[in-house]
């Protein structure tokens, strides 16, 4: 039904639009043009409800993705046009033909700006897109070299669509997907009782700034750093201002090798909120969510075939267990009766892996329902070269300096040091860009160190970092001989480099 409903209101809007043909005579040939278009969109709904009802019905799983994306873009048009015929001659009985040209260079105006899209090209994109998904209906048969362009299209499309270019008066009540806080909460359980806490402080972590290029699906691409964040969860700022530390090339890739569930993607976005997306160059997209009430994360992994189809697998967080091999990382799946290779995750460059590595690290640990041990806190190929004890807003954390084995990357790690959440990490910084760089390190007592440059990923929504007034970031470390340590190994590192 709901697709009937859908088609009927595009025949309205089309009623609606045949109306400025003779009142605006010089756009008549576009306004006709609206016309037949909203008419075939109506047309193809009421096909594909019809094919749903029948035995064609089987083959829905093939599209139910692609229909969903695209209905959802549709309807956002639709009540944009909706809302620009509502202000015609604002409810006047009597409509001038100047309000019908007024009102026609507004809607006209209003697509053009809003993306690169006019009304007329979009219309015409849904047409071709939903042709493609009752071609696929009836054939069985997907024609990715087709639907890959249209997909495309309609991401550019949908990522224009988001609620912050939407004004709030005219869009308040509808969105994309499940609605979001706009206020960032907790995110996680409480660290340790016992350690020391500071009063609140009133700094706060700089505001995420979204790629409007990609803002209606937070989407890490696997090859470029461009990311988005429709709310400021501290699981999307992680991947902000990353460096980029090539990985080398050892030929695995990235594959899912669970059970496939066809329902998984439209099962999550009911209950869950999504996080971000990462894109592998193998055909396979990453998608992590957390759930309100108990902090519950889930996995879904999206693998496109060779034929065009999507197929979907997912599993909670919480049974997941991680080791890295080279450039990948392994998902194992626990259970009574042992572990199986779930997953396999090929990364290009190590602050990537590391990134997402603490994150469902973090995630995972903070499942209010059941969480899990840690126990593959430490990631394979690296070495530690050093670990202490910081005061790290105003908690007693471990601060550890990893050398990666298979890379030229150097990195700091701020965890948890005891209670339930021991090993989760707080912030991870890579260093091997600054090692040697004069004035890099500065201290005036013998437990203060003064970092000049630090890019910090943080995995945490209640952590605050502490900085000088110019900027600099504090490692205050519980003993002089822990400092001394830490200033020794930095310059041992930095004359390693140097060879």
């Amino acid at each position: 039904m709901e697709l009937l409903a859908e088609a009927e209101k595009a025949e309205e809007h089309a009623d609606a639009l045949r109306k400025f043909k003779v009142p605006v005579p010089e756009s008549a040939k576009e306004v006709t043009a609206l016309v037949a278009e909203l008419y075939t969109i109506s047309h193809l709904l009421r096909d594909l409800h019809d094919l749903f009802r029948s035995d064609y019905g089987r083959n829905r799983y093939l599209i139910d993705e692609d229909l969903r994306e695209v209905r959802a873009s549709l309807e956002y048009t639709l009540d944009c046009l909706f809302r620009k015929l509502g202000s015609l001659a604002n409810g006047s009985t009597y409509v001038s033909n100047s309000a019908y040209a007024t009102t026609w260079r507004d809607i006209c105006a209003y697509f053009d700006q809003e993306s690169q899209l006019s009304l007329q090209t979009r219309l015409q994109l849904y047409k071709s897109f939903l042709k493609q998904l009752v071609s696929i209906i009836r054939k069985s048969q997907p024609q990715p070299g087709v639907m890959g362009g249209l997909r495309k299209d309609l991401d550019v499309l949908l990522s224009d669509q988001t609620p912050s270019n939407r004004l709030a008066d005219q869009m308040g009540s509808m969105s994309l997907g499940r609605s979001r806080p706009t206020k960032p909460r907790s995110f996680e359980r409480a660290r340790p009782p016992g350690s020391p806490q500071s009063p609140s402080s009133s700094r706060d972590i700089p505001p995420f700034a979204p790629d409007p290029s990609e803002a209606s699906d937070t989407t890490v691409s696997a090859d470029d750093s461009s990311l988005s964040a429709e709310y400021p969860h501290w699981a999307a700022r992680a991947w902000h201002d990353m460096s980029a530390t090539p990985l080398r090339n050892d030929g695995a890739v990235s594959k899912c090798y669970g059970d496939s569930m066809p329902d998984a993607k439209f099962r999550l976005e009911n209950e869950y909120d999504k996080l971000f997306s990462i894109l592998f160059p193998d055909q396979m997209r990453v998608t992590l969510y957390t759930r309100d009430r108990d902090d519950r994360a889930r996995i879904l992994c999206r693998m496109t075939t060779a034929s065009g189809n999507n197929r979907y697998y997912c599993l909670p967080l919480n049974v997941i267990h991680m080791q890295r091999q080279d450039s990948t990382l392994q998902l194992l799946r626990r259970d009574r009766e042992g572990v199986d290779l779930w997953a396999t995750l090929k990364f290009t460059t190590m602050e990537r892996l590391v990134v997402f590595y603490c994150t469902v690290i973090s995630l995972r640990a903070n499942d209010a329902r059941r969480p899990m041990s840690n126990k593959d806190h430490i990631l394979k190929h690296e070495r530690e070269v050093f670990g202490g004890k910081i005061v790290d807003d105003g908690y007693c954390h471990a601060l550890r300096v990893f050398l990666d084995r298979q890379s030229p990357s150097i990195r700091l790690q701020a965890s948890v040091i005891d209670g339930e959440l021991k090993h989760t990490p707080i912030w991870t910084a890579f260093i091997h860009h600054y090692l040697g760089s004069r004035g890099w390190l500065a201290s005036d007592s013998s437990k203060v160190i003064y970092v000049r440059d630090l890019r910090k990923h943080v995995f945490s929504s209640k952590y605050n970092p502490e900085r000088t007034p110019r900027g600099e970031h504090i490692l205050k470390f519980t003993t002089a001989a822990d400092a001394q340590a830490f200033r020794a190994t930095m310059r041992d590192l930095a004359a390693l480099q140097r060879r």
